[in-house]
């Protein structure tokens, strides 16, 4: 600043331009002002940063007369932030499929194309590479596949650098996450639904799975679950399947994958496959064998969001529509409903498991 050679806020510090000559690779860094000359009259000056042999200041000088051999050589490498570069937060994404988003902090120097995070979960090892670039400048690595019935278990984190490890975070579940997320907005009573149906959700999950039952998602949380109690209702999720036109191809049954994420699943029978198509909303979807002249068909993974969304599926032979189906993630929901609406006294597990998906759905719904 000045002549006084002190460090400044960025508020009161010179703005500076800075030129390269493409010819020599010279630079010169330089500010322009204005002030009056005798006669009153504005007058714009530049002045250089320079060497300065016999100031006081003898880092810099201000004077284009007093420059020699000025080079700009960059103080701050890879190797000198390697240090900044770690783990800083992690957060539960609850698209398509459970997952979590780690953010790497780093600084600007750092070629982000050398890092990646190796995933330890239950013995199962997965290294991710692929990273985006998010709007506060960290770089976010996703951690995907997380069953439902998993969203208590360990995940561990560990930054590479190469073959070294420069940042770790452990002790991180997805509960974890939805626990700090509780304790941290206890007023959002939307955020509070949301998270109370997803652990019930997993434990849903865990006891139709036998995975852990001795300690559910959501035992230490009792007195802070408030999942809702939304019913599935037949007139907002209508399903319709019409009569098969033919003897020999027709769908024979159709509900919802249970996984990581979920998936709409469509089965029927043909005698011959030469000439049959399946259609999803007017797009043709691949389908397999399992046996027995019947084929299995899979939509891709459907968002919480979505499950209310009906997709039509048209079984064709030889481009002519011979079956329809109309079929949502809560219409598999709503023909389990009768399991537990008060007809028995023990809903099997897969009711109490398709009820806790609604209802998770729906709260993510009102949430987004």
């Amino acid at each position: 600043s000045g002549n006084t050679g002190e460090f400044v806020t960025k508020a009161d510090a010179l703005e500076l331009n800075v030129t390269v000559s493409e010819s020599t690779g010279m630079v010169n860094v330089y500010f322009t002002y204005t002030e009056e000359d005798d006669n009153g009259d504005a007058k714009t000056s530049t002045r250089y940063l320079a060497l300065n042999t016999t100031a006081d200041y003898k880092y810099a000088a201000w004077y284009a007369s007093q420059m020699a051999n000025l080079a700009l050589i960059p103080i701050i490498e890879e190797e000198v932030c390697e240090h900044t570069v770690k783990i800083s937060a992690a957060s539960v994404n609850i698209g398509s499929a459970l997952s979590i988003k780690y953010y790497v902090t780093a600084c600007e120097h750092t070629d982000i194309s050398k890092y990646a995070i190796r995933f330890t979960m239950n013995e199962k090892v997965v290294t991710v590479t692929d990273c985006t670039l998010a709007e506060d400048g960290r770089y976010i690595f996703v951690f995907t596949g997380i069953a439902p019935q998993c969203m208590g278990d360990n995940i561990k984190a560990e930054l590479l650098l190469g073959e070294d490890v420069i940042s770790v975070k452990d002790n991180y579940s997805i509960l974890t996450n939805v626990t700090n997320l509780l304790n941290n907005h206890p007023d959002n009573e939307k955020l509070k639904t949301l998270i109370s149906d997803l652990l019930v959700y997993g434990a849903a999950a865990q006891e139709y799975a036998n995975y852990k039952t001795d300690t559910l998602v959501t035992s230490g949380l009792k007195d802070v679950i408030v999942s809702s109690d939304s019913t599935p209702s037949y007139d907002d999720n209508d399903r319709a399947i019409s009569e098969s036109s033919s003897d020999d191809v027709k769908i024979i049954a159709a509900g919802v994958y249970f996984d990581f994420n979920n998936k709409i699943y469509v089965k029927f029978t043909a005698n011959d496959i030469t000439n049959v198509k399946l259609t999803e909303n007017g797009n043709e979807i691949e389908f397999e064998s399992i046996g027995n002249n019947t084929y299995i068909a899979f939509t891709d993974a459907i968002l919480a969001t979505e499950f209310a969304k009906v997709f039509s599926f048209e079984l064709k032979v030889e481009d002519n529509t011979v079956q329809t189906l109309e079929y949502s993630v809560n219409s598999y929901v709503y023909a389990k409903w009768d399991d537990v609406n008060g007809e028995t006294d023990d809903p099997t597990a897969m009711a109490k498991l398709a009820l806790a998906l609604y209802r998770y759905g729906k709260s993510a719904a009102d949430y987004n």
